[in-house]
């Protein structure tokens, strides 16, 4: 699911197939970052803490 950052009026997009979070700014529809996730496989169920603009993820026993 979609997390919308409210400050940075961002969203963060937890991509599972390609192992990254996508952010796309939603006054334009256009991808203004991508972050891999590291040596995760399977990403699912993310966070976001919109102060930080900090996205989070659990993958297979394992929060990144």
């Amino acid at each position: 699911m979609p997390q919308y950052d409210p400050i940075a009026q961002k969203v963060y997009v937890n991509l599972q197939d390609k192992n990254i979070f996508a952010i796309i700014d939603p006054a334009t529809d256009e991808v203004v970052g991508r972050y891999p996730v590291g040596r995760c496989e399977g990403n699912h169920g993310m966070t976001l803490d919109p102060e930080h603009h900090a996205p989070s993820s659990r993958a297979k026993g394992t929060t990144l």
